[in-house]
C-alpha cells in the first residue's frame, strides 16, 4: 500500500497482545490504516499498515529503526 509502512510482529501469543501493540504504536504516534491479525498454536503474527500521524516528519530509516527498537522493549517489559 503507497504510503504506508508494514511492521510484522512474530512472537508468542499472550493475553492483551493485540491491545499492546497498539497503544505502543499510538503512543509514538502512528495511526494504523489496516490490520490482520492470526494465532496459531500459541503463536500470535500481526501485520499492520501504519503512518506518522501528520505533521510529524522524519526520516523513514531511523523511524522505522525507532519503531523496532520500541516494540523490542516493549515485549521486555512485558516479561519482567
Amino acid at each position: 500500500m503507497n504510503g504506508y509502512w508494514l511492521v510484522t510482529i512474530k512472537c508468542k501469543d499472550r493475553t492483551k497482545l493485540l491491545f499492546d501493540t497498539v497503544c505502543t504504536l499510538a503512543d509514538m504516534d502512528y495511526d494504523v490504516f489496516h490490520a490482520t491479525i492470526d494465532s496459531i498454536k500459541g503463536a500470535a503474527m500481526q501485520e499492520y499498515y501504519i503512518r506518522p500521524r501528520l505533521g510529524k516528519p522524519g526520516k523513514a530509516i531511523q523511524a522505522a529503526h525507532v519503531v523496532n527498537m520500541c516494540f523490542i522493549l516493549a515485549a521486555v517489559m512485558m516479561l519482567s
